[in-house]
């Protein structure tokens, strides 16, 4: 589990390009929406100020603000993935953030904390609202239609 990246971080380094290997821990946001609903993943978002839609456009997200005491946020992201850990095998640990903008300094955290499955949503938040009103968008669209299926129980 866990692929190129999993490799790179218990095997080693990767030859290559380095951008595209800072790249493999990325995670677009129609991956993140899918992924999401099973329970070895936990979402934590990592925005200094929280966002508004936040709990609406990523339910059961953990708030672990990044702000400027980097060893306080360390131990609030290893209270929050021992709690849901719990012992119960390999966690995957998604981080979203405004614009994304400080998933090196979170990547470091996670890392010293031995977390292996550790990946970064492509864009940042406003990439997950754009999928989000997207789909919600298509939906409304079905209804109006009367496509198969569409308020039907």
């Amino acid at each position: 589990e866990g692929g190129l990246n999993a490799w790179a971080q218990t095997m080693g380094d990767l030859e290559g390009d380095r951008l595209a290997r800072s790249a493999l821990n990325r995670i677009p946001a129609r991956d993140l929406a899918r992924v999401t609903r099973f329970d070895h993943w936990l979402v934590v978002d990592v925005s200094a100020a929280g966002a508004p839609d936040l709990e609406e456009l990523l339910p059961g997200v953990l708030r672990v603000p990044l702000r400027g005491d980097p060893a306080a946020f360390r131990r609030d992201l290893a209270d929050a993935i021992q709690a849901r850990e719990g012992g119960q095998g390999a966690l995957f640990v998604a981080v979203v953030e405004e614009d994304g903008s400080r998933y090196d300094e979170v990547g470091r955290a996670l890392s010293s904390l031995g977390v292996v499955h550790a990946f970064f949503l492509e864009g940042g938040l406003d990439a997950y609202r754009n999928l989000h009103a997207a789909e919600r968008a298509r939906l409304a669209q079905a209804l109006v239609l009367g496509g198969p299926y569409c308020g039907e129980r």
